[in-house]
């Protein structure tokens, strides 16, 4: 039964640990300034939120979804000790450069991402959004896009072994495809694993096509919706609107478990889609919706990539405000603008949400190969509605 905390929020400094250096795109200062602007809207000390340290998890918990030998690999070159064919293991200068205490800031990472499900599946609470989360590139032997432990996948293990979960749903909104995901459940037919995405045609990791719908078993659960650069947000919203919400209801979750990355913003420098902060609030909305209209609530959402930390740090401060049912305010208080001057070196603007005329009318062909992908997507809803009318 819940108790008095109905939301949760998953931080710590501890978090920012996980460092590939000053010049790397992935900057873990925009977490600090989220959670300091989700603080400075008073919506931490709402009634029913509960701010929760993340704890590192076990190398038992690693291996649900790792091999045993990529993992020592890991923690070797964690310690300082030198392998010579570390490349072998997606490490080395480019998108995965060896730190020191990786593996040990990496299992903080997917300690809160375990926790996160702990506390929804315990009953502590019924959304909670760990923000630390949602490294989805990640492979059985290899670190890839950013991310050594994989802990969507390992979260989902942990689900189904721990907690007997037998329907998990997994919707995905980074502009890169959750390829290390899908690679991993691809067979499953417990698992639905949606992503709406830029295509792989234009941006890595190259996967993510109309045509990947699953293997064997897991033929139909697996939903791709690639998008064209310079999508923007009618096209995005139509595309995430006809699609996500039926899926899910056809599939009928036990779970939510979605990822959140925020870099289709136009003001992310890792993709080339345009959305507004409009976009967002409503998958931020939606997903709130469709997690009480088919698991009563259970809700767990990730953070994911974001490279811009003036985009990253307002539209998560919306995200949490939708999850926990409050109206965020318009206006940034100068006592956040000028942390945030101080920590990112630039001026975040005056305003929660961007102007969402900010961009005129998409191209033409943008607007058909989006109804193009939709349609592709809606025979994998039509399939999985057939087989629940059976």
């Amino acid at each position: 039964m819940l108790g008095l905390a109905e939301y949760g929020l998953i931080y710590s400094d501890g978090l920012l640990k996980y460092d590939f250096g000053s010049f790397h795109p992935l900057n873990q200062l925009r977490m600090k300034l989220a959670f300091e602007l989700i603080k400075d809207f008073g919506l931490v000390d709402r009634p029913h939120v509960k701010v929760v340290q993340p704890t590192m998890a076990s190398e038992e918990e690693v291996l649900l979804a790792h091999d045993e030998e990529y993992v020592s690999v890991v923690k070797d070159l964690s310690s300082g000790v030198h392998h010579p064919d570390s490349f072998r293991y997606g490490f080395g200068l480019g998108d995965n450069p060896v730190f020191k205490g990786m593996h040990e800031a990496s299992l903080l990472h997917l300690g809160g991402t375990l926790k996160a499900c702990d506390m929804v599946q315990n009953g502590d609470v019924q959304h909670v959004f760990s923000m630390g989360g949602g490294f989805h590139h990640a492979l059985r032997k290899r670190a890839s896009g950013f991310c050594i432990y994989n802990d969507v996948v390992v979260a989902i293990r942990h689900l189904q072994k721990e907690h007997s979960v037998s329907r998990i749903m997994y919707a995905d909104v980074d502009a890169h495809h959750a390829d290390g995901v899908q690679i991993a459940l691809y067979d499953d037919p417990s698992v639905m694993n949606f992503s709406i995405h830029e295509s792989g045609k234009f941006l890595y990791p190259g996967t993510g096509h109309s045509d990947e719908i699953g293997e064997g078993e897991g033929r139909g659960y697996t939903c791709n919706l690639p998008l064209r650069p310079d999508t923007h947000d009618e096209s995005f919203m139509k595309a995430f609107e006809e699609i996500f919400p039926p899926l899910a209801r056809a599939f009928k979750p036990d779970i939510l478990l979605t990822q959140f990355g925020v870099d289709m913003h136009f003001d992310d420098s890792l993709s080339h889609i345009n959305l507004t902060t409009k976009s967002y609030d409503m998958v931020a909305r939606t997903f709130h919706k469709v997690a009480h209209d088919v698991c009563d609530g259970r809700w767990v959402c990730l953070g994911g990539g974001g490279y811009s930390s003036r985009s990253v740090s307002r539209i998560w401060t919306i995200l949490f405000a939708r999850m926990i049912e409050a109206n965020p305010p318009t206006y940034l208080s100068e006592r956040w603008r000028n942390l945030y001057r101080k920590i990112a070196k630039e001026d975040p603007g005056e305003e929660l949400f961007d102007d969402p005329t900010l961009f005129g009318a998409e191209d033409a062909v943008v607007v058909s190969e989006t109804r193009k992908a939709i349609e592709r997507a809606r025979r994998v809803v039509s399939a999985l509605e057939e087989k629940g009318a059976e």
